[in-house]
């Protein structure tokens, strides 16, 4: 039920022009089922983080709910105001494939959310498709409605809400392209502030270190067509070991320095860059390269 939920209102917002003034959405949690109540504020807040994302600005949820003072009059009550939308905590992922963009946010990694999303097309099961399994029988003169959730592709609300969510990335930004250090402070600014700004600190300060480094460096760039981070950057010293080592060896055991530099390891990320004189973020690209494989291995 959430999940078909969570599909019809990102299928309302979806590929339509929302009006850019919204800042807030009212909810009315006045219910007689219990869980109803519950599950409508739990897709509320899933609903304003996916739209904060779509519109590039934090949406509030207000939730309001109607208390009977007398047989005929109402009093309405706000219950709760939420100041700041959040991307929240996933802790059951069914399809496996998903940990790699999901591990990619929570361990502070842009650059491998957005090569994630060039390699991979993000699926939404259509609410038709969703209704064409459910199967109505006459059973003894009572109807018996059969949801037949072994083959719906909409049962996991984990699942639907994080597709949902890289659905309103990959069309928000510019992630199929070359991947530049303007698309990283974009999602940082945006996507990354709605999981801590915790992350979206350590992330900022990681691509204004690169970025700065690369315009020490640009003109040497130019001349090499492409380098690894760790060949520009000031006093980086690797030991023999390291060296043979082309991505870093087992990232598993540089878990720490994964999420405490954006995913901007040293020895994993190749810098490219378009001109060397006057530099900004959309010249300065970026990429995995043939690292990618261990970093996906490693967020998988």
């Amino acid at each position: 039920m959430y999940s078909v939920g969570l599909i019809a209102l990102f299928d309302a917002i979806n590929g339509k022009d929302v009006d850019e003034d919204i800042d807030e959405i009212i909810v009315d949690t006045t219910h007689g089922i219990n869980y109803f109540a519950i599950m409508t504020q739990l897709m509320s807040r899933d609903i304003a983080s996916i739209l904060s994302v779509k519109l590039k600005k934090e949406i509030r949820v207000r939730f309001y709910n109607a208390i009977p003072s007398s047989n005929e009059e109402f009093v309405i009550v706000k219950v709760n105001t939420d100041a700041k939308p959040r991307i929240r905590t996933l802790e059951d992922i069914s399809d496996r494939g998903l940990l790699i963009p999901y591990n990619a946010l929570i361990y502070n990694a842009p650059l491998a959310l957005s090569q994630y999303l060039q390699e991979s097309k993000i699926e939404i099961p259509s609410l038709d498709s969703v209704y064409d399994k459910v199967n109505l029988k006459n059973k003894a003169g009572k109807l018996v409605v059969d949801y037949n959730l072994r083959e719906q592709k909409a049962k996991k609300r984990n699942d639907i809400y994080l597709n949902l969510l890289l659905k309103a990335i990959e069309d928000s930004f510019d992630v199929h392209g070359e991947v530049n250090l303007r698309v990283l402070n974009e999602l940082t600014k945006t996507v990354y502030s709605l999981i801590s700004e915790v992350s979206s600190a350590i992330i900022s300060h990681e691509v204004s270190v690169l970025l700065s480094t690369v315009k020490k460096k640009g003109k040497e760039i130019v001349c090499k067509g492409k380098v690894k981070y760790s060949e520009i950057y000031p006093l980086t010293f690797e030991t023999e070991k390291e060296k043979s080592e082309k991505c870093g060896g087992k990232l598993e055991d540089e878990i720490r320095n994964f999420i405490a530099h954006g995913g901007l390891l040293r020895n994993l990320v190749e810098v490219q860059v378009k001109k060397s004189d006057n530099l900004n973020g959309e010249d300065v690209v970026i990429s995995y390269g043939e690292c990618w494989k261990n970093v996906k291995d490693f967020l998988s």
